[in-house]
């Protein structure tokens, strides 16, 4: 009898919201795995995003080196050190707090 190979994607998509006049995403735990992509809403306002990986407790402190610019409607890729660097527990931070709740889909990889 031959054997069936059922193809399982390496990809897994998340989902994080900005509630209305905030400037954050809720948190977004991976379970260990890494994010590599970011779709913005085409309703999405704000011109760049940082990553906040958790620090201690229920802080987040904002990543020097992590600022990406956003493309509403896109996928926007996150820079391979930044992800390396965001562990399994983060948010994302926009320059600009958004006029109504925003979801975004983030696409995380497994390892």
């Amino acid at each position: 009898m031959a054997s069936v190979y059922e193809y399982q994607s390496p990809f897994v998509d998340l989902t994080a919201t900005v509630a209305a006049s905030a400037s954050a995403t809720d948190a977004i735990k991976t379970g260990g795995m890494r994010p590599v992509a970011v779709l913005f809403p085409a309703t999405f306002t704000s011109a760049t995003m940082t990553f906040a990986p958790k620090s201690t407790g229920s802080t987040y402190k904002t990543l020097n080196s992590g600022t990406v610019s956003v493309s509403a409607d896109n996928w926007v890729g996150i820079p391979e050190a930044t992800a390396a660097y965001l562990g399994d527990d983060f948010k994302i931070n926009t320059v600009s707090a958004e006029t109504a709740k925003r979801t975004l889909r983030i696409r995380c990889m497994r390892w």
